[in-house]
């Protein structure tokens, strides 16, 4: 026969269990948007223009939020957004009037950074940065003399326009989200399912 005490503490262990099982699940439905660098290491040619590509997966706002792009090596600014517009106090002088950030791009989280006559100096480590959720990714910018651009292969993101920011496959994200809608949704009716056996249990046991 089952005690008071023990139905007391099989009754929280299957609150615990369930709250712990939507918590989890409801994470993953979510999902925190994360900065992401698609390409590591950006090949530029001298004189050209160039673009870092970095945006946030999924996809957010961040108008309302600061964005920075700084040369890690340095630790120096290269580009920065406050209070929806671009605020240049803190930038390196040899990057002003070279670099900008298409601010309509923001509204999906699209932080690309476009780079303008490529000069050697540009070479390096950078990293995008947003406030939003505190999270930010890197990348390096190898630079290449215009006498040897015909000698190496340069990526499809080095052209003079940044590149728009599409997801990998129409519809992936909401068919992520339907499966883990459908995960939820299992997960809740397997544990009614216990919950019913155990108490079924604890009668067939009083009885």
């Amino acid at each position: 026969m089952w005690s008071t005490s023990s139905r007391s503490r099989m009754a929280v262990f299957i609150v615990m269990l369930t709250l712990t099982y939507l918590f989890s699940t409801t994470a993953l439905v979510t999902g925190e948007p994360r900065a992401v660098c698609p390409n590591p290491i950006v090949e530029a040619v001298e004189g050209h223009s160039v673009s870092l590509p970095c945006h946030l997966d999924p996809p957010d706002n961040v108008v309302n939020n600061a964005v920075d792009w700084k040369r890690t090596d340095a630790n120096k600014v290269v580009w920065a957004y406050r209070n929806k517009k671009e605020n240049l106090i803190d930038q390196i002088a040899e990057y002003r009037g070279r670099v900008t950030v298409n601010l309509q791009g923001l509204n999906i989280g699209n932080m690309t950074l476009l780079i303008s006559s490529v000069k050697k100096s540009d070479a390096g480590p950078y990293r995008c940065f947003t406030s939003k959720l505190r999270t930010g990714c890197n990348l390096s910018l190898i630079f290449v003399p215009r006498d040897q651009q015909n000698g190496t292969k340069l990526e499809d993101f080095s052209t003079t326009t940044p590149p728009t920011h599409e997801p990998d496959e129409p519809g992936a994200e909401n068919m992520k989200r339907v499966r883990y809608i459908i995960l939820l949704v299992v997960g809740v009716f397997f544990i009614i399912v216990i919950v019913a056996l155990v108490i079924r249990g604890m009668n067939n046991a009083e009885s």
